[in-house]
């Protein structure tokens, strides 16, 4: 596993913007935070945003976003599934609705343990769990963002096909 470099200052990049480098926990073990060693690097899941900011926003306001996101995604998938709605253009705004309520369930179970739950405050003294350092980057990168890219381009295709 490799060494943790030091603490470097934020900086700009050549572009102007601010490029953040995350503090990283000083009684860390080498490896990570995961306790089986199975990642080869920290988990710098404070880089995101400041807790103070993110607590809120991804605690509390998210999971409420997800709950209207997932209602309404739920009720565009009732009534498009009745047999005289099938069509294909509905076919397309059906699977819209699948893949973005895929885009929050994925993402939440993270955010409440982590935000809401309290998760931040155990992970800079123990570490994540051995179920929870396999799944974060499963659970907070791949799976929303191919489910949102998903649905973008469905939304494409919906565009290709009311177009011819």
């Amino acid at each position: 596993m490799g060494k943790r470099l030091p603490k470097a200052p934020n900086r700009l990049t050549k572009g102007g913007s601010r490029q953040y480098d995350a503090p990283r926990n000083e009684n860390a073990e080498d490896n990570d935070h995961c306790p089986d060693g199975s990642r080869g690097y920290y988990l710098e899941i404070n880089q995101y945003a400041p807790l103070d900011w993110a607590v809120p926003m991804y605690g509390y306001l998210m999971p409420i976003l997800v709950i209207f996101t997932t209602t309404t995604n739920l009720f565009i998938i009732i009534v498009l599934s009745q047999k005289h709605l099938r069509t294909p253009t509905n076919y397309i705004l059906l699977s819209m609705a699948l893949t973005d309520l895929l885009t929050g369930w994925t993402s939440i179970p993270w955010f409440v343990y982590y935000y809401t739950l309290g998760g931040y405050s155990t992970y800079d003294k123990i570490g994540l769990t051995e179920g929870w350092c396999k799944s974060h980057h499963m659970l907070h990168n791949i799976l929303p963002s191919l489910c949102h890219t998903t649905t973008m381009w469905l939304t494409v295709f919906l565009a290709v096909q009311r177009f011819v």
